[in-house]
């Protein structure tokens, strides 16, 4: 069904929907983040139902970034980012997003704020990564895991000595899989 635009030409739902993801993508870019989040809200509440998982994900993403970039804080962003990975449970990025966005919370919570990060939380990204890693040998999961390892270990120095050995132990762990991993991978 073709639809007037507010120039009165025709147009299809396919169409309208490519042009209002690229006004989000092109807003986003230019640093207007409120109008990329303008957008991409709108695509998302007009399209996005009718988009496949992966398009909806990366909306979801691109939103998550815009509300990071305009400091909407990390519990609007990490929501972005949860229902990405919703859509894309098998894909990296999801996972590799919302650890970042989580372990700088972790730090802030703590170094800033003093107040004690969910361990529930950690556990949760931690899980996350640790998939991710198993099942795709995701390079930046690896790489993430060790950073939220690292922050854990300075930021909550009352860990005791059996924890911050089962975290040290954790990330030569992951310097070993990294290292396989890297060995796996073909030359460019």
């Amino acid at each position: 069904m073709q639809q007037k635009n507010s120039d009165g030409i025709h147009s299809s739902p396919a169409l309208q929907s490519v042009v209002s993801l690229s006004h989000g993508i092109i807003q986003f870019i230019a640093g207007h983040y409120s109008q990329a989040q303008s957008s991409f809200n709108d695509y998302l509440s007009h399209y996005g139902i009718r988009q496949n998982n992966m398009n909806q994900a990366l909306v979801h993403l691109l939103l998550g970034n815009s509300y990071l970039r305009k400091g909407a804080g990390y519990r609007r962003t990490a929501s972005e980012y949860e229902k990405a990975k919703y859509l894309l449970p098998n894909n990296a990025e999801p996972v590799n997003y919302l650890a970042t966005v989580l372990t700088v919370e972790m730090m802030n919570a703590t170094l800033e704020h003093g107040r004690p990060f969910p361990v529930d939380m950690f556990d949760e990204v931690e899980r996350n990564l640790i998939r991710v890693i198993k099942t795709e040998n995701n390079i930046n999961a690896i790489r993430n895991l060790r950073t939220f390892y690292r922050t854990r270990m300075e930021i909550d120095r009352g860990l005791g000595d059996k924890a911050m050995q089962l975290i040290t132990e954790r990330l030569a762990l992951l310097d070993n899989i990294e290292t396989r991993v890297w060995a796996r991978m073909p030359e460019e």
